[in-house]
């Protein structure tokens, strides 16, 4: 009888991953110590006779990559504008007409999926965007629920997102707002994420959206087949902190609906 039992306490004092992970996500391991040493020699870069700073190829590259944003948001705006008026002379650029419907650049995107980590660990993920041209505002949550340690943990993103578009297939952005972690403390933590969507004319489409904050990597990868105003969708998530073994990672199937 004893023995039947011994099961049931193990379990019973087993550590939930899902607490185990929020400690790694809200109270991130320091960095290790670098004992100081001292070094008397100073560090001196002679400048050259013919040194030219209009030459800086670092500078180059920080204007190229401004060209590329402001670009990037213009075609959005010009490719939202030929939506909403429907006619491209409104809009005065080359850029095919996006249709109501289209996965890129969305004026309203609603995603749901279902996620597994393992027996015991299942998520269901909302995702919300709202948006006009280059401009949008995205919330997304994430409920995971352990059913042996029966606990519960809640991440919330909220987050500003600067649309680019590149020809009628290829959107990346920009985003900047807060994670909001709730289990058994309250966390918020400053957030950043770059999406990359790529949708081609055969209807299958691949995303890619990483998000970090100070306590966890987010990187999420999906597979998806449009057809009209709906998206199928299949992908794995990894929900990574400093620890691997407190990761919370799997495989997921979901539906997109974009207008």
């Amino acid at each position: 009888m004893l023995l039947m039992l011994l099961p049931t306490f193990a379990q019973a004092f087993e550590p939930s991953l899902l607490d185990m992970f929020e400690k790694r996500a809200t109270h991130p391991q320091e960095a290790e110590f670098q004992p100081y040493v001292k070094d008397d020699r100073q560090d001196y870069v002679k400048p050259h006779a013919n040194s030219d700073l209009n030459n800086d190829p670092d500078s180059d590259f920080f204007e190229f990559l401004t060209y590329l944003t402001i670009a990037g948001g213009a075609a959005s705006l010009a490719k939202t504008n030929a939506t909403v008026h429907e006619q491209m002379k409104a809009t005065g650029t080359d850029f095919a007409l996006r249709q109501l419907g289209d996965p890129l650049i969305p004026l309203v995107r609603i995603d749901y999926f279902e996620q597994r980590v393992d027996s015991s660990i299942s998520a269901k993920d909302y995702r919300y965007e709202l948006g006009y041209g280059p401009f949008a505002i995205q919330m997304n949550k994430t409920k995971f629920t352990e059913t042996l340690a029966k606990t519960q943990l809640n991440l919330t993103r909220m987050f500003g997102l600067y649309r680019m578009s590149f020809g009628s297939n290829v959107e990346i952005g920009m985003g900047f707002g807060k994670l909001v972690i709730e289990g058994k403390e309250n966390n918020t933590q400053f957030l950043s994420t770059f999406p990359i969507l790529l949708h081609l004319d055969n209807k299958l489409g691949v995303e890619f959206r990483p998000a970090f904050t100070s306590g966890i990597n987010d990187y999420d990868l999906a597979l998806l087949y449009d057809y009209n105003y709906v998206s199928l969708k299949v992908g794995y998530r990894w929900l990574l902190t400093q620890d691997v073994f407190t990761s919370l990672s799997g495989p997921y199937t979901g539906l997109v609906l974009h207008f």
